[in-house]
């Protein structure tokens, strides 16, 4: 069963939702336990390229004190637009 901030989070992702984060990023994994940005996330800039999606710039950002570390060493994952929505369509 779905919540609604996975509903939420899941539309951020996929971009039809504005990121509910200040800094416009989107969470990619946040607390299980109470799914509060002030417990820290990993986020990062997703971008529709037209026929691919991208995550890029990797941080690690509290509600509190923004992205205060940033996982530089990881490259930008880009996906195939098609798969990538496909995939996330069983969540809808």
């Amino acid at each position: 069963m779905t919540t609604e901030f996975e509903r939420n989070l899941v539309n951020e992702i996929l971009l039809r939702k504005k990121s509910s984060l200040e800094t416009g990023r989107i969470m990619l994994y946040v607390c299980p336990e109470c799914a509060d940005i002030d417990c820290g996330a990993i986020t990062a800039n997703i971008k529709d390229l037209g026929n691919k999606i991208v995550w890029k710039d990797f941080g690690y950002e509290t509600g509190y004190g923004g992205v205060t570390g940033e996982y530089l060493n990881i490259d930008p994952i880009e996906f195939e637009r098609q798969n990538y929505f496909k995939a996330f369509s069983i969540l809808r």
